[in-house]
């Protein structure tokens, strides 16, 4: 396990770059996820910087904020899509979030996501996490998907971060999907 100001020295060193058009992939040690997806948050949500959306795949809209909440990081700067919470019957009314049918919904996940892109209010988009929406969907699949949807990003002018665990059946879609994008992290490995 990474100390979690060693993660948060080396994700503020990244993502003093993450400007423009940047698409980044964190990859983390399973036991460093909860820190890692927290530091990222707090680092683009701080200062004044522009909102972003966050889709989660791994943990419910209601527990996901009041874990970031906890955690120190300003919710009011994100908007949620949520892939979760309807598959575990926890959809709770929102404006700040929206909820995906299923986590294997990708088309639906990339109309929510370009309907949010063209509204041109949100200046980032994070995934979270990859590892988790292998569960629901074949790994081709979800390269496809990743290839679409960080090109499209790209092309809005939205910076991307995808965060997934350094876990078996991730480490394949990573090295693809890490093709599409502008830089791939891999945190707390020497």
């Amino acid at each position: 396990m990474t100390s979690k100001e060693e993660l948060r020295a080396i994700i503020a060193d990244q993502l003093r770059d993450f400007n423009g058009t940047e698409m980044f992939l964190f990859i983390c040690k399973p036991e460093d996820y909860i820190a890692t997806r927290e530091i990222i948050t707090e680092g683009l949500t701080k200062n004044g910087k522009p909102p972003g959306v966050y889709a989660t795949f791994n943990t419910p809209y209601v527990l996901l904020k009041k874990d970031l909440e906890k955690a120190g990081v300003n919710v009011k700067k994100l908007f949620f899509l949520d892939g979760i919470s309807r598959i575990t019957k926890s959809a709770a009314e929102s404006e700040e979030c929206v909820y995906i049918r299923s986590p294997s919904s990708l088309t639906e996940l990339s109309i929510r996501a370009m309907e949010l892109a063209l509204t041109k209010k949100f200046d980032f988009f994070v995934v979270d996490s990859i590892s988790a929406m292998l569960i629901h969907n074949k790994p081709e699949r979800l390269e496809k998907f990743g290839h679409y949807i960080l090109n499209k990003l790209r092309l809005l002018g939205i910076r991307g971060i995808l965060i997934a665990t350094d876990d078996e059946r991730s480490r394949e879609v990573c090295n693809t999907m890490s093709q599409f994008t502008t830089r791939m992290i891999k945190l707390g490995f020497k």
